[in-house]
């Protein structure tokens, strides 16, 4: 039983893993400023951020023997890779056309750093045949890899006995080297390797997904929308900055997408919350046309049928209407939809099935939430990776019960 106080923690300063001074509270109201924070708080959504963060709350060195202590209770072996090694952004710069101000570069955009977390029982000798799915989890803009350590994804993973590795550069050289340095030190199952990323991870997530649908078994794009694997135009050319002008890379060119010729399905979950940047309901958002856009481009990739802008607006004065699909804003269908509570905060899940009747694309909204993670975030990810793999040889997309 924690003797921690979840809600004072929630209220509590501390001096975060950029050296700065802020709270938990601070980062939601920032994160989402037409958040109800009375009722945050009361429902108890306070206090399930402050036990999902507070490994980085409390232990602001991610190096520190408490803050390592703190997974192996866990069941997770966290370790430290590439963090003296250089990163030669000239050379990447000129291969891909990709533009970095590296003198104003955020100081873990410099380095090959990754963090691994790795279940115990993968180092035991009576499992030396089992094999582990790995998740590559991906900072947003301008945090640390203590961040996304913080935001649940390796808890989750805890509970099943997944490995995550958190990759401090989200290019996709680096990636791919990451992913064959884990598959050396780790029983990964190479059939099983998910992609999530958030906010700013989650555009990466999407450019890798449209780059290598190869590479893994599903993606989670969360914090931001499915889109097309292209460039949003606020990153390209004029990319933003923090008070300090410390930025992250930037594009100005548009990538091709391999996924319009790619056969194999590539199964794809998305987790916003309902006050993150008006994402919701989406056929009211700024974006409306573009985010349709995007989310037939996936059905086309899944084998799914098209949702229709026209249909979803006609359908928020339809009093027969679910209040998920209303909330989601789009037509998924009464049996496509469903909503429950976790922790204070209520998710409403839309489901679009390819015409197998395999469900390979789910949309969901976190009410009253901004834009950061909640807990039930990762465990909904999870739920969702368990039932894809990619067959090493053919690539083809695998379901399973």
């Amino acid at each position: 039983m924690s003797s921690i106080d979840y809600n004072e923690l929630f209220e509590r300063k501390f001096i975060n893993d950029t050296g700065r001074e802020g709270s938990l509270e601070g980062i939601i109201r920032a994160m989402g400023p037409n958040v109800d924070m009375d009722q945050f708080k009361a429902s108890g959504a306070g206090a399930a951020i402050a036990r999902m963060m507070e490994n980085m709350a409390l232990n602001p060195d991610e190096h520190s023997p408490a803050s390592i202590a703190y997974w192996a209770k866990l069941g997770m072996v966290k370790e430290f890779h590439g963090e003296n090694e250089l990163f030669d952004w000239p050379a990447y710069i000129e291969k891909t056309g990709i533009h970095y101000d590296v003198e104003h570069a955020y100081p873990q955009n410099l380095y090959k750093k990754w963090a691994s977390y790795v279940p115990v029982s993968a180092f035991r000798e009576e499992n030396k045949n089992r094999k582990y799915p790995l998740v590559i989890a991906l900072h947003g803009g301008g945090n640390t890899i203590y961040t996304v350590d913080s935001w649940g994804i390796a808890k989750a993973a805890a509970d099943r006995e997944w490995i995550v590795v958190m990759p401090s550069l989200e290019s996709d050289v680096v990636i791919a080297e990451i992913i064959e340095e884990a598959k050396k030190l780790y029983p990964v199952d190479e059939e099983r390797i998910y992609l999530f990323g958030f906010s700013y991870g989650s555009i990466n997530t999407n450019i890798l997904a449209h780059s290598h649908p190869d590479w893994f078994a599903a993606v989670a794009p969360c914090g931001g929308m499915m889109s097309d694997g292209q460039i949003p135009e606020f990153v390209r050319n004029n990319p933003p900055r923090d008070p300090k002008g410390l930025v992250e890379p930037h594009y100005d060119v548009i990538q091709p997408l391999p996924t319009l010729s790619f056969t194999g399905k590539l199964p794809i979950v998305t987790v916003s919350g309902e006050h993150d940047r008006a994402k919701y309901p989406i056929c009211k958002a700024q974006d409306a046309e573009e985010t349709v856009k995007a989310i037939n481009l996936w059905a086309k990739i899944n084998d799914a049928p098209e949702v229709s802008l026209a249909e979803a607006c006609a359908m928020m004065d339809d009093p027969a209407a679910t209040r998920e699909e209303k909330r989601l804003g789009l037509c998924f269908g009464k049996e496509n939809v469903r909503s429950y509570e976790s922790e204070g905060t209520v998710f409403d899940i839309g489901d679009i099935p390819s015409r197998d009747g395999i469900v390979r694309m789910r949309i969901v909204c976190e009410e009253n939430m901004g834009h950061w993670p909640t807990p039930e975030l990762g465990r909904i990810l999870m739920d969702f990776f368990s039932h894809f793999r990619r067959d090493a040889v053919t690539k083809e997309s695998i379901y399973t019960e």
